[in-house]
């Protein structure tokens, strides 16, 4: 299979993608308390893929972190509530932004907030304002809505869901990831 990973911190949280190792943990300093901590994985095996990003904090966190990880965590699950089969695309996207609005969290803007996934990374279809598409029975979708930390960082997580028949399912995590983890009490 193929594989990319990458865990960011800091300054380099305020982008979504940057290029490893460049940017990595550790490149040219340590690590801060407080700051958070993103870690993506990416696998492919017998041409599948897989992708899951998590988000931690260097230590414990603040009022204003925890706020803002139980905001991430609702808008997923508000997600997860919303997919269902024959449920359109945009209507997902919808509720999500109606969650976000109420909860006064401030959307990364003009970004999908979920996507297919199965031969390549990202596929349609996409949970956006212009995706109609209807979801069915079977489809595999990544949700992962982005929203800007305290202090400007891109916060998101992924999860990968199965549409089934009276819903969804999370598939590929062995753990909950409802409560924010600590990378490092001590560094």
């Amino acid at each position: 299979g193929i594989s990319g990973s990458q865990g960011v911190s800091g300054e380099h949280a305020k982008k979504f993608w940057p290029q490893a190792p460049f940017y990595c943990i550790g490149k040219g300093r340590k690590m801060s308390p407080g700051e958070y901590v993103r870690l993506e994985a990416i696998v492919s095996m017998d041409g599948y893929w897989s992708d899951g990003t998590r988000l931690l904090t260097m230590g414990l966190n603040t009022n204003a972190q925890q706020e803002a990880y139980d905001t991430l965590v609702a808008l997923r699950k508000r997600a997860m509530e919303a997919i269902k089969p024959t449920v359109r695309c945009s209507e997902v996207y919808k509720e999500v932004i109606e969650e976000a609005e109420n909860r006064n969290a401030k959307m990364v803007p003009e970004t999908i907030i979920g996507h297919g996934i199965g031969v390549s990374i990202n596929e349609p279809p996409y949970i956006s304002a212009s995706d109609d598409t209807s979801l069915e029975e079977g489809m595999v979708i990544v949700i992962e809505p982005k929203i800007y930390g305290p202090t400007g960082e891109i916060l998101f997580a992924k999860d990968t869901v199965e549409v089934t028949s009276d819903g969804c399912r999370v598939i590929g995590w062995y753990k909950n990831w409802d409560y924010p983890y600590t990378a490092a009490i001590t560094y």
